[in-house]
């Protein structure tokens, strides 16, 4: 009986040690709750944040890749290159046309004014004979 006593009391014993343990994890499971909730809540806000950073970029990379694509490919711009050397030797020679378009438009005004300055004598000779004929 003795033997059977010291179990007994030997499991009282264990079961006041599981029951104190069970009690204090009891009593400090809310805090522990509450604690994993604070830091769900934080980690969504985290995430939340994050989704609206991602989306962000993804417009803005939307953005950019809308701008790339407006932009001329090397094929345009060695075409633009070409056209812009087709047109600038068409100015070129149309300059020197010009040049000498005008230079022949001078010669052509002294050439008018020579005439006219002849003209203007022969009128004068014209009205000279007339004045000694009559």
């Amino acid at each position: 009986m003795g033997i059977a006593l010291t179990k007994c009391a030997h499991v009282l014993a264990i079961e006041t040690i599981i029951t104190a343990s069970w009690s204090t994890a009891v009593y400090r499971r809310p805090s522990i709750l509450k604690t994993r909730d604070r830091y769900i809540s934080s980690l969504k806000k985290k995430c939340q944040k994050e989704s609206e950073q991602n989306k962000e970029k993804q417009r803005r990379i939307e953005t950019l890749e809308k701008y790339l694509a407006d932009l001329p490919t090397l094929d345009d711009v060695q075409s633009q290159s070409l056209q812009l050397q087709v047109l600038e030797e068409k100015n070129k020679n149309l300059q020197e046309t010009l040049l000498d378009m005008e230079k022949k438009l001078e010669e052509i005004k002294k050439q008018c004014q020579e005439k006219e300055a002849q003209l203007i004598c022969q009128k004068k000779k014209e009205k000279e004979l007339v004045t000694t004929v009559q």
